[in-house]
């Protein structure tokens, strides 16, 4: 095929494509594209599932009970899932944008928990809201809460070192830290170990709750 008949058919490609979302679906493979078509916009609870290592018989619709809750959940999640439909598919950088979808989807879960059902307020730690000041407050109510808590800050931790870069030396000159994939690769394995922890103990307040 000529140089320029593929970018014409790139190019009708393109135009005929209106969102991210779009762009995305394009180009993953038919495989990937199968298997969420085949979850039924049931998003959440396969990431929530694969997380935990096994089944999930907690009802998350329910315990979310609003339907912007859900449907706020279930879109970070469908964003997790298209570049790695399972938590074995997250190779090197891509633990970076996937971890900031997967945090953004389960802090809907930890707010819901503390405001609505255990109506309780979170307390600021300083002049501005900070996703820390949940999971310090879960680790403040202590029991299985603190294993919410320190899991989810654990995460938080660590995304934050891979997203806040720039060091600076001694004499006042700055340099970014560069990131290796094993790096990387180590910090998903840690990450991906507490999201287990602290979801299979999440998971006992959504059984209480989502009824």
């Amino acid at each position: 095929m000529s140089f320029s008949k593929l970018r014409a058919e790139i190019t009708s490609d393109l135009n005929s494509i209106q969102t991210i979302q779009d762009y995305k679906r394009v180009y993953l493979s038919s495989q990937v594209i199968r298997s969420i078509e085949q979850l039924n916009k049931k998003f959440i609870e396969h990431l929530f599932q694969d997380l935990i290592n096994k089944e999930n018989d907690a009802n998350i619709r329910a315990f979310l009970n609003e339907r912007n809750n859900y449907n706020l959940a279930n879109d970070f999640a469908l964003e997790c899932i298209e570049p790695a439909f399972y938590k074995t598919n997250i190779h090197g950088a891509r633990i970076k944008s996937w971890t900031n979808s997967a945090l953004k989807c389960f802090d809907i879960f930890l707010i819901k928990l503390i405001n609505d059902y255990l109506e309780e307020k979170i307390r600021k730690s300083g002049a501005k809201l900070k996703e820390s000041d949940v999971y310090r407050h879960l680790v403040n109510k202590g029991e299985h809460f603190c294993e919410i808590g320190i899991a989810f800050q654990t995460i938080y931790q660590t995304r934050n070192s891979f997203t806040h870069i720039q060091l600076e030396s001694k004499d006042g000159h700055r340099h970014f830290k560069k990131w290796s994939k094993s790096s990387y690769d180590r910090a998903r394995d840690l990450i991906l170990a507490q999201f287990e922890k602290g979801l299979i103990a999440l998971m006992k307040e959504i059984k209480k709750y989502g009824v």
